[in-house]
């Protein structure tokens, strides 16, 4: 698999205000900036999308890239998420007020937006990926991903706060080689950390500590404002196989 950490705009350089990772160009993990990078046609190369939770920096730039998509092509999109995430998207964003109802625009007799539940822990196949949800601690409903091709698995625990089945499932997971998590708060802040489903590097230190030394951890989602602190104290504590994230950056998993 080759996964990009989506850079949240032109301007951002290492911050990542808004979240999507694509993987092998054609598959997205949130929509937090996918509208919002490259030109429409490029964008259009991305033919599924799965959502881990309905956040704003985690959805906010998909009615952009559904319209972008629509005006390149003349196809619609197909937007996969647990059934929670799906009666937000209805909702709170395709519902005429914030954005137009793209569910129920069609071209060629197919929605501009498809809306499909996934349930999880049941894999479901998206081309060459097996794709699995799992719930995680946070304030509304929200999963991370295992992805798994025929050569390796990569798990994207993204907005979350301490949740033993991930990394249960983790140790069972036969080719697992890399781990993107949520380190969203430095120490400091553990409360408040705690309080909004997310992790601190003393959280994730102890969450990845059942996983084997040469599994990859890339940090990310550190929030802006606290980055600095994050890395000095991922630094110190030297976390086995840990690195930053980087937007713009590709990682072969």
């Amino acid at each position: 698999m080759k996964i990009r950490i989506l850079p949240s705009s032109p301007d951002a350089g290492h911050l990542q205000h808004l979240v999507s990772f694509v993987v092998d160009d054609h598959f997205a993990i949130d929509a937090g900036c996918i509208g919002l990078c490259g030109p429409p046609a490029a964008q259009a190369g991305i033919t599924a999308i799965v959502l881990t939770h309905s956040h704003v920096d985690h959805i906010c730039s998909l009615p952009l890239f559904a319209m972008n998509v629509v005006d390149s092509t003349d196809r619609g999109v197909v937007v996969s998420a647990p059934p929670a995430v799906i009666d937000s998207l209805r909702q709170d964003v395709f519902n005429w007020r914030i954005w137009p109802d793209f569910t129920s625009l069609k071209i060629d007799g197919q929605p501009l937006v498809q809306l499909a539940p996934l349930e999880p822990r049941r894999p479901t196949q998206f081309g060459g990926l097996r794709v699995t949800a799992i719930p995680v601690n946070h304030p509304v409903p929200t999963v991370a991903y295992f992805l798994e091709d025929d050569r390796s698995a990569v798990l994207f625990a993204l907005d979350t706060g301490p949740t033993a089945e991930i990394w249960e499932v983790a140790d069972r997971t036969p080719r697992l080689t890399t781990v993107f998590v949520d380190v969203a708060f430095p120490d400091d802040m553990s409360t408040l950390a705690e309080a909004s489903g997310h992790l601190t590097p003393s959280l994730v230190r102890r969450e990845v500590a059942r996983l084997p030394a040469e599994v990859r951890k890339i940090a990310c989602h550190l929030k802006p404002a606290y980055y600095d602190r994050i890395v000095e104290q991922l630094e110190r504590l030297a976390i086995p196989n840990l690195s930053i994230g980087c937007p713009g950056h590709d990682y072969d998993a």
